[in-house]
């Protein structure tokens, strides 16, 4: 985790499923306890999401926005882009590149 000019910057590595899930989960609240800003997820080094981690993206962007804030993609890899694409979910979240 580190902070940015916008917000709280959350970096994800390695695999996000049913088993990692609720880790993230708990993260994602403990950063967006107390947030001014934006949350940023850096999706740089995920090397894989299924329908759980696609659920929970969406439910804490519900979550996030119901508070006035945003969560922001940050550089997903190909494949992730082309899931989110898939999902139709491209256009739910705002994605930018580092």
């Amino acid at each position: 985790m580190s902070k940015s000019e916008t917000g709280v910057v959350l970096a994800i590595a390695g695999e996000l499923d049913m088993a990692t899930a609720p880790a993230l989960r708990e993260a994602v609240a403990d950063v967006t306890e107390g947030l001014e800003g934006d949350l940023i997820l850096d999706l740089g080094l995920m090397t894989f999401t299924d329908s759980s981690g696609l659920t929970l993206f969406v439910q804490e962007q519900k979550n996030l926005r119901s508070r006035g804030h945003e969560m922001i993609i940050l550089d997903p890899t190909a494949r992730t882009r082309r899931l989110f694409q898939v999902a139709g979910l491209d256009e739910y979240f705002t994605v930018r590149r580092a």
